[in-house]
Order: structure tokens, then C-alpha cells, then sequence
């Protein structure tokens, strides 16, 4: 019984993916007129222009007057406009700069009429903002939990410059085991909003066939990445020489390709189709941004990334080989994430291609100490914080991964199981510690993966 549940509860957390092309394809964004010395047709004259004018971070006006939906609770509301929202867009603008005038110009009309009520302050006089954003709150049919869509552009670059965000509240819950979870949500739908939507592709400064195209990769053609920066870095990343594009999701006819990574090539990368673990804004989708031409992007703002990395172009060719720890062979089983964060369950999704992939959720998550985390080892024998990580352990001869505070030092790991400190200084070492055998991790990629820390950082605090 215990294990139907926790199934169904893992395919109630996969479940929630981003439904942006379903909502996207009727929103057609609006010209911001009256930059009149900008011909909107021709951008290489416009970039021309644009070129003595200094980058800047980008200034986003937070609008909050249209958030109040029918039913949506005031405690709803003060999350969303204290904490999920403000920390999204604090990324957005830390990350990103932009050029051009500095102001959006009075307008009536925008693409997203049917979506929201226009305060009259924006029918009189400029903003002096670079991106207005629109929150609005309701409930709605669906597992989605977001969508985001651009609504008004410049004309003298084509960049969106008003952006509605609609959050579906059925989706969330206020906890703080979630928040972290919600403002990537946000973040992810952000990222549509003001770059990697359909309706944005033929407006790119950049040729969209420089960026997008159909390749060959591995023996399968499949819509990809191509710009030259996004390959570049993926050939490193995957130490893939070879590799002509970064796949995209096929997310069914009826759906315009780029939107999303292929889930199974990047897995928990924050552009995916479907959240898995900790997402992660990686120098993929950072680079993504800086290729299309309207976004200076400050790549030290990149996360780690671990899924598939130095995997090899036999990685890409067989997705789903469950001899890569990315991927498994046995629905329910639990093992440790690649990047040792996270207890996992093995489980596959509308967009895995009926791979079996290593999921990890946070009730799983070895460094938060969540209420609702599921231990799988005797009571006291695990312990949860920043430094603490999954070790595969068997458990009165039952194979489970463990949570285990562990640091590196001198090429050896140290980890404390039950507040005693034990010690793994070849991979693969077998330690038993009463009912209970831990396995030692590959030190080098386990060391790789840690964060720096000293000696007396092995605790839970």
C-alpha cells in the first residue's frame, strides 16, 4: 500500500507541465508605436541605430492590479506578490541587460486584452520601465500550474516589452517546502513570456534558422538548437565533439518546436517540459537567450547542471539506457540522483518517450529538512541539511538510498550516519554500520558535485 501511494503521489508532482503553447497560440503580441525614426520592418537598419546605445540591466514594472480572481485567497495573493513573483524577476533582472529607449509608450490596445483590464495610467503616459508585467491569479480547469505570454513589443527591435503571467492557484500550495519549486515555475513561464514563445520566433534579430532548425542528431532528426554558442557549450558539456544541435521536445504537430529541452537529454535543466528535482537555469538556456540578439546575458548567473554531463555522444545516441545513472530500469525503484542531492523514484512522463528516468521530488530532497521527508532508514540514522547528500545503502539487505551529512578532503569522503563520523577513501567501499551498509560513492565525481567545505561542516546545521 505504501508503495501505490508513493507512486501516485510522484505521478501527481510529474504531472504539472508547462502548458504555454496551449494558451500562447491565440495571444498575438501588438506593436508599441511612436518610435518613428525605427523602420519595424528592417532590423539590420534599426541595429544600426541600436549600437551607441549602452547596455543596461533590465527594469521590470511589477503589475499587480489585475491579480484578485474569483476565489483566490488574500494569503494567495501575499505570496504570490511578496515572494514568488519579486524573487523570479529578481533573476530576470540580475541576469539580463537590454538596450534601446527607456521607456514604453503610452497605449490603448495590447495582445492581451482578453486577458486583463488596462489601468488608464498606461493609456496617458510613458512608463519609464524596459518590461511591464502583468499578474493575474485564478482558478483554473488542468494540472498546469503557469503560463506566461507576450503582449506589446518595441518597434525598433521587436522585443517584448509587456508580458502577461497567469498562475493557476489550484496548482499551488503555500508551503515552504514548495516555494522554491513555485518561483522556478514562474521563472520558467518568464523565460516564454519574454523570449522562447512561438509567436515571438519570426521577430528574433537573429535569423530564427540560425537558431532553430531540424538535424540529424545521432541518427534521429529531430528539431534542435543550432546557434553556435548553445552547440558549443553543449559539445563541451556532454564531451560530444561531434554534435550538430541540442534537442528539442517533440510535443506533439499542433505544437511550433523550440519551447522546450527534450527532457531526457537535460532532465532537470529549468526549461524542460515537466519539473524534476531542483530546476536548474543553466548556461543551455542562458546561452539560448544571448543568441537571440536581445538579451546581453551575464552567464556567472549560470547553475550547475549535472544531468548527463561528460556523458559522451553515447549518452545522446541511447537516451533511456539505464546504464546511465540518469535513467532506470524498474518503475518505483529507488536509487540516488547523478548529483547525489536526492533520494529518487523511478518514474517516466508524458514527455520522457517512455524512458524511465530518475525523478526526485522534495519530500526526497537530502538538503532541505522538510516535514515531509520519507525516511528509509532506521529512525536517527539519517539526517537532512546543506550538506548533506544520498548514499546507496542497503537496510537489513534491502537496497535503499540514504541522506548522510558527507564533506571531501584530502581525496577522501567523510560522511556521519547516527551523529558518528565514518570515512570512504576508495570507491565503492562497503561500510556496515549495525543494520546498515553503505555503499561509498565515486569519490571523484562525488567530490566534483560537493561544494567546497571544511572538516567541521559534517552536520545537518
Amino acid at each position: 500500500m505504501k508503495v501505490l501511494v508513493m507512486l501516485s503521489l510522484i505521478e501527481w508532482y510529474i504531472s504539472h507541465t508547462c502548458s504555454h503553447s496551449k494558451f500562447s497560440k491565440s495571444i498575438i503580441p501588438t506593436p508599441n508605436l511612436r518610435h518613428s525614426s525605427f523602420d519595424s520592418s528592417a532590423f539590420p537598419t534599426n541595429e544600426r541605430l541600436l549600437q551607441p546605445m549602452p547596455w543596461r540591466p533590465i527594469r521590470v514594472t511589477i503589475d499587480y492590479s489585475n491579480i484578485n480572481g474569483t476565489g483566490v485567497s488574500n494569503e494567495m495573493i501575499e505570496y504570490f506578490s511578496r515572494t514568488v513573483v519579486p524573487t523570479a524577476v529578481k533573476t530576470i533582472q540580475d541576469t539580463l541587460q537590454v538596450r534601446g529607449y527607456k521607456e514604453i509608450y503610452a497605449f490603448n490596445t495590447t495582445g492581451c486584452d482578453s486577458l486583463i483590464t488596462l489601468p488608464d495610467t498606461y493609456k496617458n503616459k510613458e512608463i519609464d520601465t524596459d518590461l511591464l508585467l502583468f499578474v493575474n491569479l485564478r482558478k483554473e480547469e488542468g494540472n498546469h500550474s503557469a503560463w506566461a505570454v507576450p503582449c506589446l513589443y518595441a518597434t525598433y527591435d521587436k522585443r517584448p516589452v509587456m508580458v502577461v503571467l497567469q498562475a493557476n492557484v489550484n496548482s499551488f500550495v503555500i508551503s515552504q517546502e514548495k516555494v522554491s519549486l513555485d518561483i522556478a515555475s514562474v521563472l520558467h513561464e518568464l523565460i516564454h513570456g519574454i523570449a522562447l514563445s512561438p509567436t515571438l520566433y519570426n521577430m528574433f534579430p537573429i535569423d530564427k534558422a540560425s537558431i532553430f532548425n531540424k538535424v540529424n542528431v545521432f541518427g534521429t532528426v529531430k528539431s534542435s538548437v543550432i546557434a553556435e554558442e548553445v552547440v558549443e557549450y553543449a559539445r563541451e558539456y556532454f564531451n560530444c565533439s561531434s554534435l550538430e544541435g541540442v534537442p528539442l521536445e517533440f510535443e506533439g504537430d499542433d505544437v511550433a518546436p523550440g519551447i522546450h529541452w527534450e527532457q531526457n537529454a537535460l532532465g532537470n535543466e529549468l526549461m524542460t517540459s515537466q519539473a524534476n528535482g531542483h530546476p536548474v537555469l543553466s548556461g543551455f538556456t542562458l546561452r539560448l537567450l544571448k543568441s537571440i540578439g536581445w538579451y546581453k546575458v551575464d552567464l556567472d548567473y549560470s547553475e550547475q547542471l549535472h544531468w548527463g554531463r561528460n556523458r559522451t555522444c553515447t549518452f545522446l545516441q541511447n537516451l533511456c539506457d539505464f546504464k546511465f545513472p540518469e535513467f532506470c530500469p524498474i518503475m518505483g525503484e529507488s536509487s540516488c540522483t547523478s548529483d547525489y542531492y536526492s533520494k529518487t523514484y523511478c518514474s517516466r512522463s508524458a514527455f520522457s518517450d517512455s524512458c524511465f528516468l530518475k525523478t526526485y521530488k522534495r519530500n526526497l530532497d537530502c538538503t532541505k529538512p522538510y516535514p515531509s521527508f520519507q525516511p528509509t532508514l532506521p529512525s536517527g540514522f539519517e539526517n537532512l541539511g546543506p550538506y548533506s547528500r544520498c548514499f546507496e545503502t542497503k537496510s537489513m539487505g534491502v537496497s535503499t538510498p540514504g541522506c548522510l551529512p558527507a564533506i571531501c578532503a584530502n581525496e577522501t569522503v567523510y560522511f556521519k550516519a547516527s551523529n558518528v563520523t565514518y570515512e570512504c577513501d576508495y570507491s565503492g567501499a562497503v561500510i556496515v554500520i549495525g543494520t546498515v551498509s553503505v555503499v561509498c560513492p565515486d569519490i571523484q565525481s562525488f567530490c566534483q558535485k560537493l561544494k567546497a567545505t571544511g572538516p567541521n561542516d559534517c552536520s545537518a546545521s
